[in-house]
């Protein structure tokens, strides 16, 4: 197995699947940066008649031999329908969104605009937080000194509301409903301050799923073209029974790895 990163990079990852083509794979498994910036190589692979098998995004072709997808517009909704809840409909909000760009933020973007129509919710702030602790924690500081008024804050990526809830606390301001992710160090943070929150979950288990995909199909099983996986949110009222305090930040819930490689992995030490 021959793993590269694309460091979220569109021209990165057309360059990296050229180069793992010339190396005659059997199988190959991509996650486009954007919807469309991969279709042309990934129309050149399967014209070689190698399987390719797409994962978490549409890749702007049907030339793939099988998609698995999750998160995308369904998680950004689960979002959008809490802080509409939990707003009674009404109020501002802002939005931290993933990296400028890339086609699972704009998925999830708009899942959550979606479901703001015909409601009395308003955007009143919209930053990249490119999905970290540390930018999002910096956005969240620069937007509260701002005086921008804020009822709530939607989330793409949990990472980002731990550092908000940080901001919150240290600048002695109240918690608004906040959206988070199925991420440990998330839940653990959930917990804690007791912020009214939902955490939507993009399955981790979907990187297995696609080997197995790809064994499958080596082996000249038949199976769909699409599937579509939709996990149902994490909330309050169940957070502890995914919430592993045995466990440190970086586990992302649920997983498909059995005890022993969590504890292996995870395990605070």
């Amino acid at each position: 197995m021959i793993v590269v990163d694309a460091e979220w990079n569109p021209a990165k990852q057309v360059a990296d699947l050229e180069d793992v083509l010339t190396k005659d794979p059997d199988v190959i498994m991509v996650a486009p940066v954007t919807p469309t910036s991969a279709s042309a190589v990934i129309d050149k692979i399967a014209a070689r008649g190698i399987i390719v098998i797409i994962a978490g995004l549409s890749a702007g072709t049907s030339a793939y031999t099988t998609n698995l997808l999750s998160g995308g517009e369904p998680f950004g909704r689960v979002g959008g329908d809490f802080l509409i809840k939990a707003l009674k409909g009404k109020g501002n909000v802002w939005m931290f969104r993933g990296p400028a760009g890339f086609a699972e933020d704009e998925s999830r973007y708009q899942g959550a605009v979606s479901s703001f129509k015909g409601t009395q919710i308003k955007i009143n702030a919209e930053v990249y937080g490119d999905w970290s602790y540390a930018k999002g924690k910096q956005l969240c500081e620069s937007l509260l000194l701002s005086g921008k008024p804020m009822d709530g804050i939607w989330f793409s990526g949990a990472e980002m509301t731990k550092g908000c809830i940080e901001v919150f606390q240290e600048f002695k301001k109240p918690l608004v409903p906040m959206t988070g992710e199925g991420n440990n160090g998330f839940l653990r943070v959930w917990k804690e301050s007791g912020v009214n929150s939902i955490a939507p979950v993009f399955p981790s288990a979907i990187g297995k799923a696609q080997v197995e995909a790809g064994v499958a199909l080596l082996e000249g099983k038949q199976i769909y073209k699409d599937y579509y996986s939709v996990a149902p949110p994490i909330t309050e009222q169940n957070r502890d029974e995914y919430f592993r305090p045995d466990l440190n930040d970086n586990y992302w819930v649920p997983s498909a790895l059995p005890k022993e490689k969590l504890k292996e992995l995870y395990g605070k030490r």
